[in-house]
C-alpha cells in the first residue's frame, strides 16, 4: 500500500518502504472507539478524513475533552517517547479514515532522521500549545469569553470557515467551555440574541467575527 502521510520528501526511499510495508488504513463509523485511555500504544495514526474526539476519562464516567483532531492531525507522536500506554481515549466523531504506521518503525526513522523528526513535531507542537492555550484560557476567562474561544476554535482550526456544524453535544461543549450545559445554551441564546451568531439547530454562522473575537480577547 502507499501510505498516505505528509513529509515523505524527508524520507529516503528504504524508510518510505519501511512505512509502507507497516502501515494500515482503517475505516471508522460516528461514535466507534479508536482506543481507549491506558491501551498500549503500538501505532502512530494520521488522520487522513473526518473529525475525532481526544478525552481524558475521570471518576463516576466525567469526561474531560481535550482537543477536537481533525484531517491532517498525528495521533500519539509525543506519548510514544515517554509512555508505553495512551494517556487519553479517542472517539470518531463522524465517519473517518485513519492511517495507522507501527510505533517502532516511526522510532526508528525519528532517530537516524531528524529533518523528518522535526518536520512532524513542528506540526504536533503547534496543535499542542493551540490545546494548552484554550485550556489555561478556562481559567482565567468569564463565560462570554470562553463560549467565544469555542466558537473560534471550531471555525477557525477545526473547519476553516464561520459557518459550520457542532460536532458535539450541547453537554459536550459545555464541558469544552468549562461550564454548565445550561448556561452554555443560555449564552449561545444571547450571543443568537445579539446578532452576534446564527443558530438552528447545530449549525451556526458566526455573524460578527470581529465581536466574538474582542469577547475571547477582553475573557
Amino acid at each position: 500500500m502507499n501510505c498516505k502521510i505528509p513529509s515523505f520528501d524527508s524520507l529516503s526511499n528504504k524508510e518510505i518502504s519501511a512505512i509502507n510495508s507497516n502501515s494500515y488504513t482503517a475505516s471508522y463509523n460516528k461514535k466507534d472507539l479508536i482506543f481507549k485511555q491506558y491501551s498500549k500504544i503500538n501505532d502512530i495514526m494520521f488522520i487522513n478524513s473526518g473529525l475525532i474526539k481526544i478525552y481524558k476519562e475521570g471518576r463516576q464516567d466525567k469526561n474531560h475533552i481535550l482537543r477536537i483532531g481533525s484531517k491532517g492531525d498525528f495521533i500519539g507522536v509525543l506519548e510514544m517517547f515517554s509512555k508505553k500506554q495512551h494517556c487519553y481515549s479517542c472517539v470518531a466523531l463522524q465517519d473517518c479514515e485513519i492511517v495507522h504506521v507501527d510505533v517502532d518503525v516511526i522510532r526508528d526513522i525519528f532517530a537516524d532522521n531528524g529533518k523528518y523528526i522535526s518536520s512532524i513535531l513542528r506540526k504536533v507542537t503547534d496543535v499542542n500549545n493551540a490545546t494548552n492555550d484554550r485550556l489555561i484560557s478556562l481559567t482565567y476567562k468569564q463565560l462570554p469569553g470562553r463560549i467565544a474561544d469555542v466558537l473560534l476554535y471550531f471555525a477557525e482550526q477545526i473547519y476553516g470557515d464561520y459557518t459550520f456544524s457542532f460536532p458535539l453535544s450541547r453537554q459536550e461543549l459545555a464541558e469544552i467551555a468549562g461550564t454548565t450545559k445550561e448556561s452554555f445554551i443560555r449564552t449561545l441564546t444571547e450571543f443568537k440574541n445579539d446578532r452576534i451568531i446564527t443558530l438552528s439547530g447545530k449549525k451556526i454562522t458566526i455573524e460578527s467575527v470581529q465581536i466574538v473575537k474582542t469577547l475571547s480577547k477582553l475573557g
